[in-house]
């Protein structure tokens, strides 16, 4: 169960805590004034990388090859861009496989909020 003591947030099973809609995992921290114990909620792991990490990698792929500029020119333009918006889209595609891949590769440390048990 979640608690709040001392202005702290815990859980009392020992398990890690994440603030609901965010990407931050914890044992302990620090309470903000208005806190309360349903903002948080106990994890039994923390996962190898996060929405986060995922978008900033997916971007940083799609970057390699296009900028942000081509991007939104595609986003105007889908109708007139034919062949060359259908060869985006698949490589938007392989970009997300890639990230995935990349996050997950077993000596990846795109988790800067890895908490040690």
């Amino acid at each position: 169960m979640i608690r709040i003591e001392n202005n702290q947030v815990f859980s009392d099973t020992g398990k890690m805590v994440r603030r609901k809609g965010s990407d931050n995992y914890f044992r302990r921290s620090t309470s903000l004034p208005g806190y309360s114990a349903d903002m948080f909620e106990e994890v039994d792991s923390v996962p190898a990388y996060t929405k986060g990490d995922y978008d900033r990698e997916v971007e940083r792929l799609i970057a390699e090859r296009y900028t942000i500029g081509q991007e939104i020119q595609f986003a105007r333009e889908k109708e007139e861009a034919g062949e060359k918006y259908s060869e985006y889209l698949a490589y938007v595609e392989a970009c997300k496989l890639r990230a995935v891949e990349n996050l997950t590769a077993d000596n990846c440390h795109w988790h800067k909020n890895q908490v040690e048990p």
